[in-house]
């Protein structure tokens, strides 16, 4: 077996050194890995999240839309029996997210003890991005659905509208690599504060609020942050390389977002209706022939520049907790490690994501 959970040999035990508990470390290692995954998660400490215990397979999330409009009651008045109106969302266990490693025996031998932690932090960082991946496609998937979670009052069902905003046709802005001037970042800001009037008008407004934009995006931003702090009155610091707030939204960058970017990057394939200008790029992964539903939203048309949303715009539940497993393979000399977590994601509240898109993009749900 390897060394990996052993910090000191047993031959290099000193005199009344109790023997190493291999089980006590396989236990620690777990411990290293799950302390970085939720030291890199991004999107699940900020949306609706829960463990379920083992035999269970989904969680119930349940929410409450707006009363019916008070009124003023008069004696012999009747009122109305309306309660308010409520719903719920079941998700399930999609599969399993695995993290893997591979351990040459050689490389074990050589290698001081501390190695365990890099493996360890290599395999937390592994979860957390998948993990992550999946959440912000469950995002985009209620940016991209029109029809909110709770009817009306009355019973009716509620389509709302503005949840995808796109850079004027006349601002040539189609990826984040075309804002490069203070009028192009000023048309952003109008988008962004657009946002967040929208959020108003669904009466999405006790809740936090984020702006999710990729590194580059950030770049973007942070040139122009004496444009933000003397006419937007936002928040950023030189100093720590960082932008809080924005229209009241909390800053998050995220690698997985950039996977939405187009040309920007590498990913995706030419988009023949829009022109070689873009490439169409398909966010998140389809659990459905394991078992669980198609995570995968596709961005056409135009760049995704970034996306605002609260807490219960998604939600994610896991079955127990992270498992970690070893094997040792005599024939290739080396130890097979996985780190394991049974999720399941979607999307919650539609209302609780808006997309802020290039001219001319949408984004497209699965058939």
């Amino acid at each position: 077996m390897a060394e990996l959970f052993r910090p000191i040999s047993p031959d290099k035990q000193t005199l009344g050194q109790a023997p190493t508990n291999r089980d006590n470390l396989k236990d620690l290692f777990t411990l290293e890995v799950l302390s970085y995954f939720y030291k890199k998660n991004i999107f699940r400490p900020l949306l609706r999240t829960r463990d379920i215990p083992e035999g269970n397979k989904s969680a119930v999330f349940e929410v409450s839309g707006k009363a019916a409009k008070g009124v003023l009651f008069r004696p012999g008045d009747t009122l109305d029996k309306k309660g308010v109106p409520h719903a719920r969302k079941i998700i399930n266990i999609d599969g399993l997210v695995v993290a893997s490693d591979w351990i040459f025996k050689l490389d074990d031998w050589l290698a001081h003890w501390d190695v365990r932690n890099e493996h360890a932090q290599a395999l937390g960082v592994q979860l957390a991005e998948a993990v992550d991946r999946n959440l912000f496609a469950s995002v985009l998937k209620a940016a991209a659905t029109n029809k909110a979670l709770v009817k009306n009052p009355d019973g009716t069902e509620k389509t709302l509208s503005g949840k995808v905003i796109n850079m004027p046709d006349t601002s040539g802005i189609v990826k984040v690599s075309d804002i490069d001037s203070k009028d192009d970042v000023i048309l952003f800001f109008e988008a962004v504060r657009k946002a967040r009037t929208t959020f108003r008008k669904m009466n999405v407004y006790d809740q936090e609020l984020y702006l999710a934009i990729s590194p580059s995006m950030y770049e973007k931003l942070f040139n122009y942050l004496d444009l933000i702090s003397a006419d937007y009155k936002g928040s950023g610091s030189i100093a720590e390389g960082e932008l809080p707030r924005l229209f009241g939204f909390n800053i998050v960058e995220s690698n997985v977002f950039y996977e939405g970017e187009g040309d920007d990057n590498d990913l995706g394939e030419l988009d023949t209706d829009t022109g070689p200008e873009y490439k169409t790029a398909t966010i998140g992964e389809d659990w459905s022939g394991d078992g669980g539903i198609n995570h995968k939203v596709t961005v056409k048309g135009g760049g995704l520049l970034a996306v605002a949303f609260t807490r219960d715009a998604a939600a994610m539940v896991n079955l127990k907790d992270i498992y970690v497993e070893e094997d040792y393979d005599i024939k290739e000399k080396a130890t097979y490690i996985t780190a394991d977590l049974a999720a399941g994601f979607d999307s919650f509240r539609p209302e609780c994501a808006i997309a802020i898109m290039g001219k001319g993009g949408s984004l497209v749900l699965p058939s």
